[in-house]
């Protein structure tokens, strides 16, 4: 094959490439357009292929073999390189050769060439690396759109986030942005990965708060597995808030009590002394299930049960039929005997004396 030396500048109109029998395989051509088109004309799958190569007697790791490179001016008239993307060598050994494609940009601080992003293939998986190596790599949707990471699996297929050694991986919703689990048809799961704990904590040493939100009338379960148990460490202990109910003659959310509630305080009742407030139904807790009433509406009010349950207190029909008066001031503790017989209610006044049975009434 013929060469031609040359120094300096070369300006062409136009290449044609032409085989040994003066066929013309490729065609390299600089329209009116300013682009620069390379039109390969041979029969194949593959079209016009540009390929740089380093012929060195010394390849090394990190040496650049190839450089496509975009200049233009800046508003002063200087040269500047825009961009850039670099075909690198990572390894050299023979039969194990690898590479990676090194994508540069200038920066907005220097208009320094800096380090964007890198591609290559670590024998297991392709990687895309983001960053310079200096600080935090970002990948981020342009504008205002949503950024989406799916496998290209529409029905199978795993995301994985992998930390570094001992590094952290962090979700920071901006303002009041929520982060969710799950794709809104079924259940949304978090858990470890393999035989090892599962861990919600704060970032801050001393103070900061985890917590856990159900939906409306949600619930939130914990579930254990065989002979595991619910442990609560630290100082602090559980603290579960008490409900707030106001007594009223509906039934309604803001009179009734929630399954699994515990504590309740009474406030002010909305119309007078027959006012009530409704024990949830005896099927939605468990049998010995507790719940300390305290009585501060500022006057008596009444207790029932779920209209047409037919469920009981103190073995009285309290579904509408009667009520179990509560007098203001005092504690009362209700506890499920189980769905049969229903609840038993008891009362103490402010300085513990046990307050004598009520018998419901009409």
């Amino acid at each position: 094959m013929g060469q031609t030396s040359f120094s300096g500048p070369l300006y062409v109109a136009g290449v044609e490439i032409v085989d040994s029998d003066g066929e013309i395989v490729a065609d390299i051509d600089l329209g009116t357009s300013d682009t620069l088109q390379i039109t390969s004309t041979a029969a194949g799958a593959t079209g016009a292929v540009i390929e740089g190569f380093q012929d060195s007697a010394s390849p090394a790791a990190d040496d650049s073999v190839a450089i496509f490179r975009g200049r233009g001016d800046d508003s002063a008239g200087n040269e500047q390189v825009y961009a850039q993307m670099a075909i690198n060598i990572e390894a050299t050994t023979s039969g194990s050769e690898e590479g990676s494609v090194l994508f540069s940009a200038a920066s907005s601080g220097t208009g320094a060439l800096q380090e964007v992003a890198v591609l290559y293939h670590d024998n297991s998986n392709a990687i895309l690396g983001v960053g310079d190596g200096a600080a935090a790599g970002i990948i981020e949707s342009e504008g205002s759109f949503d950024l989406t990471l799916r496998t290209g699996n529409a029905t199978t297929g795993t995301i994985s986030i992998t930390d570094g050694a001992d590094g952290d991986i962090t979700i920071a919703p901006n303002g009041t942005g929520n982060v969710a689990v799950g794709g809104g048809a079924a259940a949304g799961v978090l858990e470890s990965n393999g035989s090892f704990d599962l861990q919600l904590q704060t970032g801050n040493a001393t103070t900061g708060t985890v917590t856990l939100t159900d939906g409306a009338d949600g619930d939130l379960t914990v579930a254990l597995n065989g002979a595991g148990t619910v442990a609560v460490t630290g100082s602090g202990g559980l603290t579960v808030a008490a409900q707030s109910l106001t007594p009223n003659n509906d039934n309604g959310a803001a009179s009734t009590v929630n399954p699994g509630v515990t504590s309740v305080d009474v406030g002010a009742v909305t119309n007078d002394a027959n006012d009530w407030i409704t024990l949830p139904a005896l099927a939605s807790v468990p049998n010995g299930h507790e719940i300390t009433i305290l009585c501060n509406a500022g006057g008596n009010f009444e207790m029932r049960t779920p209209t047409t349950s037919n469920e009981e207190i103190n073995s009285e029909d309290c579904d509408g039929t009667k009520e179990y008066l509560c007098t203001d001031t005092e504690v009362i503790k209700v506890v499920k005997i189980n769905n049969t017989i229903g609840w038993m209610a008891h009362a103490y006044s402010a300085i513990g004396a046990v307050v004598a049975a009520v018998v419901p009434d009409a």
